[in-house]
């Protein structure tokens, strides 16, 4: 890579230049066009070596002395075979780019930047992704004193699952790679704690001895630790989930005490279950950057408490089986607001709205539905769903069959019953208003710009419409669309 040159030194060579009406340029001179300047490029970061799987962002200095308006192009003029690393470009006045080191080997980038004459500048860098450790330390036993592993060492876990007990604390630092045995893992016991902080050019890296089949050791499994210092940020998991199928992370929800932890820019692969497994009594106190890909069964399996800590940034796309965040356990007892994923959410178990619970979905949310499963708010609880135009709400069922779930039911009179741009679909009724339901006096609920489709019963089902609250022109400002058994059936 050329010297750097800075900006305010490119502003003082300019300025100069002008005085002295000596203009050859801050650029060098274009041969093709005379009086015309190459554009000046300088990629800022200099070359360097990050580890396989880490994430690096560059940017760019570029100026033309003419003034001409420039194009820009990040490439690769080499990269490792099979990696299938790409950059992002983004138009700003500092050009930048992004990409991830798949694999091992050396990354050149180039930057160029062409004038309306076609006089081209770029600038590159080299970058290089290595695995390699500094050493290797062999570890045989459980940690049950404070432990540090240290940064660039590779630590091989050959005593099978490593237990953190005994009030220690283990401490991996950045750069560190985590080996295990066939059939090993790590679990951090209620006396125990795990703090894993990487950082985005040196992540924490968690595999297996071998590297072919997903599910070649068990878990990191955090097994009822209530530990502030519990975090995992800036690492790579994969090639685990063997055992009992729950996932490469595994928070269980049958210990007497909660497990805390805060979670962020991390990556789940190659499971051979779910990417990661948040069970009941998960205290995330972060969720933020995860990437869930290339896992045997889903993204995430997680308790319907903890869907509101998902967020919206995270990639759960690209798995084997099912890109879904997976729900089997929970209810929703407490107000919560579920954001709108990069997959839909799948309920294999019932959508039940307890107590005065609130559940809000965001516009973009997309619920998919098992056999037989159905929404119900309760006597006090809501359901507000509200989409836009662009971004609608979607119910549907996992087979696209009509009846194949059972719709929602909404039996309490409660003001934040809405449903706006909301799509409802392969359902037995799509909407049921019971104003009998578990003693509830009436049932109440604004429905608007809302389309029920392709259900085996009525889009809307209003039992005991005489009582029901709901605005009158629900007829008109919705649509309906092949219900078999029509389109809404009032019944007193």
């Amino acid at each position: 890579m050329k010297n750097l040159i800075t900006i305010s030194s490119l502003k003082m060579v300019c300025v100069a230049l002008i005085v002295t009406l000596s203009i050859v340029g801050c650029g060098e001179s274009d041969p093709e066009n005379k009086g015309n300047h190459l554009p000046d490029v300088n990629i800022i970061e200099n070359d360097t070596t990050i580890r396989v799987g880490a994430t690096i962002n560059l940017s760019a200095v570029i100026l033309d002395v003419d003034g001409d308006e420039l194009t820009y192009k990040w490439t690769f003029s080499e990269k490792p075979t099979g990696s299938k690393a790409s950059l992002t470009n983004s138009d700003t006045l500092v050009k930048e780019t992004s990409f991830t080191a798949d694999v091992e080997g050396k990354y050149i980038v180039n930057l160029t930047a062409k004038d309306t004459l076609d006089a081209v500048g770029s600038d590159s860098i080299t970058i290089v992704a290595t695995n390699s450790c500094t050493s290797s330390v062999e570890v045989d036993k459980d940690i049950t004193t404070d432990t540090v592993f240290d940064e660039d060492k590779c630590y091989n876990i050959t005593r099978g699952i490593l237990n953190i007990s005994n009030n220690a604390l283990l401490t991996i630092k950045p750069g560190a790679i985590v080996i295990f045995e066939e059939n090993g893992g790590i679990n951090v016991s209620d006396e125990g704690a795990l703090n894993a902080v990487g950082t985005a050019k040196k992540p924490i890296l968690f595999t297996g001895k071998q590297k072919i089949n997903p599910g070649y050791w068990r878990s990191i499994a955090f097994r009822g630790s209530d530990d502030p210092r519990n975090e995992i940020d800036y690492a790579i998991v994969e090639y685990a989930g063997a055992g009992y199928g729950y996932g490469s992370l595994h928070l269980v929800g049958n210990y007497g005490t909660d497990n805390r932890l805060k979670l962020s820019n991390t990556t789940f692969k190659h499971s051979a279950s779910h990417g990661f497994c948040l069970e009941k009594r998960s205290k995330m106190d972060k969720f933020e950057n995860i990437t869930s890909t290339k896992n045997t069964l889903s993204a995430g399996r997680v308790d319907m408490s903890i869907l509101d800590k998902l967020d919206s940034e995270s990639n759960f796309t690209g798995n084997l089986g099912d890109d879904y965040i997976t729900v089997e356990y929970g209810d929703v007892f407490t107000d919560a607001t579920w954001k709108s994923l990069s997959v839909p959410i799948y309920f294999k178990r019932a959508l039940t709205i307890h107590d005065e619970a609130l559940l809000t979905l965001s516009a973009g949310s997309h619920l998919v539905f098992d056999n037989g499963i159905k929404v119900t708010t309760g006597p006090l609880g809501a359901l507000k769903a509200v989409g836009t135009a662009k971004e609608p709400i979607l119910f549907t069922g996992k087979q696209k069959t009509a009846g194949f779930w059972e719709g929602i039911t909404i039996g309490s009179d409660n003001t934040n019953n809405i449903m706006e741009y909301v799509t409802v679909e392969y359902a037995s009724n799509a909407l049921y208003l019971n104003t009998h339901f578990s003693n509830s006096t009436t049932a109440r609920a604004s429905v608007k710009n809302s389309t029920f489709r392709h259900n085996s019963n009525y889009g809307i089902y209003i039992y005991y419409d005489s009582v029901a609250n709901y605005n009158q022109d629900i007829d008109s400002v919705n649509t309906f669309e092949n219900n078999t058994n029509g389109n809404i059936n009032r019944r007193n």
